[in-house]
């Protein structure tokens, strides 16, 4: 989000106990970490058009209570763009994603609970999957509501094998471009960088002892 933007939220914040609600007006999602926790609540509006003002107001002042959910994970920080909700591999041996709000995210002006969710223990392959479970609005006031089901294969007989990569460099790929303009390789130190693994090298000139 742009700084003066941020910095009003922040202003507003220091100067008054008021709550204070942030409507996202964006087609794309804007990094918004630094006012989330100052904001009583988050409105997204995407792009919503001429009457979009209208029915901000209608949820603002309660007379239509949302339902929707975010059909992308919110990022929480610059370049942290993921187009799908992470999987539960993804969080194996601490590997987690930090996100602002997840994919499916989505409050209301009331509650739902779940219960007795009922899946076959046992499927045929022609078969339709049916699963079952009770819906309840546990809150005050009537709304909508989305049931997002997942389904993950815990087991398959494909599964991402390890593998050997080789890259091949020469002296050229080292080069950069100097102040005359023209391409330059410098003897010297050199660090290789993949994914979380770094090594050093140390390219030799051609005038240099080789040992």
């Amino acid at each position: 989000l742009d700084e003066a933007q941020l910095q009003l939220v922040e202003l507003i914040k220091s100067r008054t106990s008021v709550p204070i609600i942030t409507v996202l007006v964006e087609g794309r999602p804007r990094i918004i970490r630094r006012i989330v926790d100052l904001s009583s609540a988050i409105v997204m509006m995407y792009l919503p058009g001429m009457e979009g003002g209208q029915a901000l107001v209608d949820v603002l002042f309660g007379d239509y209570n949302p339902s929707g959910r975010l059909p992308i994970t919110y990022p929480k920080y610059n370049h942290h763009l993921s187009t799908y909700d992470y999987k539960w591999t993804e969080v194996k041996g601490g590997n987690t994603i930090d996100v602002e709000f997840e994919f499916g995210h989505g409050l209301s002006y009331t509650t739902f609970s779940y219960s007795d969710l009922n899946v076959p223990s046992k499927i045929n392959w022609d078969d339709q999957i049916v699963i079952t479970l009770n819906v309840r609005n546990t809150g005050l006031r009537q709304g909508d509501h989305s049931i997002l089901l997942y389904v993950s294969d815990l087991y398959r007989t494909i599964t991402p094998p390890q593998k050997q990569i080789q890259f091949s460099l020469d002296r050229h790929d080292l080069s950069f471009i100097g102040i005359d303009l023209t391409r330059q390789t410098e003897p010297g130190l050199f660090t290789v960088t993949v994914g979380n693994l770094s090594a050093n090298f140390t390219l030799v000139g051609e005038d240099q002892p080789s040992s």
